[in-house]
């Protein structure tokens, strides 16, 4: 079954069961020579969707604005680029082993996925004073995550065949820490750095990192994100996204 068609059933399903630790085997992963030992994605999320144009994406022009209900921004099918752009932006263009090093992170899929939903969550949260151009882009990037993490099981799947018997259990994980990441970092990022931290300490270490430093040090990298991507215009990110994340010195 498709991963999308799982996450689906999932979400008919008691949205409450998915918490808990990752399967031992993706969470074991170790450093080898500088390198992640993750299967890497380049354009992965983009080849199960033959909708997806990339003719427009990455160019200098705005998006058009002759659609009705998409707050005037876009069409649909040019938010539906936009999303798939920014998907690869996020879970491609974030330093990854720099991230995870920095922030004390284990180099395993779990982590990647963390940083990712992370990642897509800042971009949507600038997205957020464009009601339904966000639903749309949310939409589709969380398809695009899904598409992702599919073709990350299958690779990882390769290595070692027992992943494919933890599948439905790594997803149903990961769908879980989506929604509720999701809900945290919205509560935390209205709130104070101590609610934020909470929210961050919970879903991007499992309530495991005993660094106040580190965990402080990740609060400031949040908010400096949203800063920074509040100040690009909202059709200059539809139409070129976060060429490039800042990184705090």
């Amino acid at each position: 079954m498709p991963c999308r068609q799982l996450c689906r059933l999932f979400e008919r399903a008691n949205r409450r069961k998915f918490v808990g630790s990752l399967p031992h085997l993706l969470c074991s992963t170790a450093k080898i020579s500088g390198k992640s030992t993750l299967p890497g994605s380049p354009f992965c999320a983009t080849l199960k969707r033959s909708g997806w144009s990339f003719g427009r994406i990455g160019g200098s022009r705005a998006i058009a604005t002759d659609a009705k209900g998409t707050d005037g921004v876009g069409t649909h099918v040019d938010l539906v680029d936009a999303a798939a752009m920014l998907y690869l932006q996020c879970a491609d263009g974030v330093d990854y082993l720099n991230f995870i090093e920095r922030y004390n992170m284990q180099d395993t899929f779990m982590s990647w996925f963390k940083v990712s939903v992370l990642h897509i969550w800042l971009v949507l949260l600038r997205l957020s004073g464009t009601a339904t151009v966000q639903a749309v882009v949310k939409q589709e990037m969380v398809y695009c995550l899904w598409d992702d993490v599919d073709g990350r099981l299958q690779k990882l799947k390769r290595i070692s065949p027992s992943v494919s018997l933890k599948r439905r259990e790594t997803l149903g994980q990961c769908y879980g820490l989506l929604l509720i990441s999701f809900c945290e970092y919205d509560e935390g990022i209205l709130g104070d750095d101590k609610t934020l931290a909470g929210a961050l300490w919970r879903n991007m270490y499992n309530r495991e990192l005993d660094d106040p430093v580190v965990l402080s040090s990740l609060v400031r990298y949040v908010r400096f994100q949203a800063r920074s991507l509040h100040g690009i215009p909202t059709e200059l990110m539809l139409s070129e996204g976060v060429k490039q994340w800042q990184t705090l010195s």
